[in-house]
């Protein structure tokens, strides 16, 4: 059974929104990384100097927002697997659609793509 042109567009429009969206924050986590600095870091820094933070409040606004960065983080590990298997679901519904040659070519595109995104989450590998 092929799939419908509804499907395919609909998987095709999932892709590419959750590709932009993962390339926007992955694009912001690196220059946050070429800084040198957490983006959380930079927002103290801001609440800092735009209201005038006593030490005090930096000390307890850093808490607050590194103990929302921890959440951030086991949320994302979370709902990382849902998205990858949208990612690959979608990848199959495109590859069943396209010619062998097309298929090698976008084969090579996601081994590329893969490489990018182990290089930016695992760069010691």
């Amino acid at each position: 059974m092929r799939p419908s042109w509804k499907t395919i567009s609909a998987s095709l429009a999932v892709g590419l929104l959750l590709g932009a969206a993962f390339g926007w924050w992955g694009h912001r986590m690196r220059l946050d990384s070429w800084r040198g600095e957490h983006p959380y870091q930079r927002l103290l820094e801001r609440f800092t100097s735009r209201l005038d933070l006593t030490p005090e409040q930096q000390r307890q606004v850093g808490a607050i927002l590194e103990g929302k960065r921890q959440r951030v983080h086991a949320l994302r590990a979370e709902v990382r697997p849902r998205f990858d298997d949208i990612r690959h679901t979608t990848d199959d519904e495109i590859a069943r659609l396209l010619t062998p040659g097309q298929r090698e070519q976008f084969d090579t595109m996601k081994a590329r793509r893969e490489e990018r995104r182990r290089k930016h989450h695992h760069p010691d590998e």
